[in-house]
């Protein structure tokens, strides 16, 4: 579970999948939900690109 990344940001977790990452569990935790998706190295990059308005793709792709 090393190649893990886990966040509990609803927002974040739906633009790694739009971006393509793969969600393979959610947990929870009493009121929160952890989203795990795997590629740690490279959601750690897409982090960072969605905080600091990086993150380009078409975000409706789950909605439609």
């Amino acid at each position: 579970m090393q190649n893990i990344y886990r966040t509990k940001d609803i927002g974040l977790a739906a633009a790694l999948l739009t971006t393509g990452k793969k969600l393979q569990e959610v947990n929870r935790e009493g009121e929160i939900s952890w989203f795990l998706f795997e590629g740690l190295d490279d959601c750690l990059n897409l982090d960072k690109q969605y905080w600091f308005s990086g993150l380009v793709g078409n975000l409706r792709t789950y909605k439609q």
